[in-house]
């Protein structure tokens, strides 16, 4: 072999080293599946130090909850609807005072969770005991009394697909107070405004004066929320 064919061969040798090294440093690497079109990142340590916060506890148990949206179907009948969907969103707003109460550190705060899973648990209960005893009448089948074809349909699934939109790409501070409040606004804004599709589409009075008292009672904590949201972030 002449120098300058040893020459080249070294050459290459050195290029494929250095490729290979910049490959493996770069880490950010997109791995294509061969059956898939599908494309894997795997981060490097800087866009893991960079990125976001991760969900945290408070996040998960919020979003795990009303994961269940997924899982109901609407009946048409825009009582046991909205009462069914209030059973779920009123225990996301439970399982997320609960975590406040161990894990939080504001006296405040941690009271007005504990307000929170008092007053929930109750409609709860009341919301359940109204889809268990409520009668749909045969008139009902033919679009009758009860069923309210006017309501949009599906306003009250978009709601809280919406809410859960906002509240998933909300930033995570890892603060336990602070990420309570953040998320408990949004969540507490959707209940209100559920309440009034209730208010305004519903039949029976009963959740409707649930609806009412719902409306007060979290606009209410709303005020606390952001008067407490100012002062965190102070």
């Amino acid at each position: 072999m002449t120098k300058k064919n040893i020459f080249i061969s070294i050459l290459f040798f050195t290029s494929i080293c250095i490729l290979y090294a910049c490959n493996n440093n770069g880490e950010n690497t997109m791995n294509h599946n061969a059956d898939s079109s599908t494309v894997h990142i795997t981060p490097n340590d800087t866009m893991v130090n960079n990125a976001m916060p991760k969900e945290n506890d408070m996040m998960k148990s919020m979003m795990a909850t009303m994961e269940l949206m997924n899982n109901s179907s609407m009946t048409n009948n825009f009582d046991i609807d909205f009462a069914n969907s209030m059973i779920i969103h009123h225990q996301a707003a439970i399982d997320m005072s609960e975590l406040e109460i161990a894990k939080g550190g504001d006296v405040q705060i941690i009271n007005m969770a504990k307000n929170i899973i008092k007053a929930q648990k109750a409609e709860i209960t009341q919301m359940k005991n109204f889809v268990a005893n409520y009668t749909l009448y045969p008139s009902d089948k033919i679009g009758d009394t009860k069923i309210n074809t006017s309501a949009p349909k599906n306003i009250l699934t978009d709601e809280m697909k919406s809410m859960m939109d906002k509240m998933h790409n909300m930033k995570m501070t890892g603060n336990t107070d602070d990420d309570f409040v953040m998320l408990m606004i949004p969540h507490h804004a959707s209940a209100v405004k559920m309440a009034k599709y209730e208010i305004a589409y519903g039949k029976e009075t009963q959740l409707k004066n649930m609806a009412q008292k719902i409306i007060i009672d979290q606009n209410k904590e709303i005020a606390k929320f952001v008067g407490w949201s100012t002062k965190l972030n102070n």
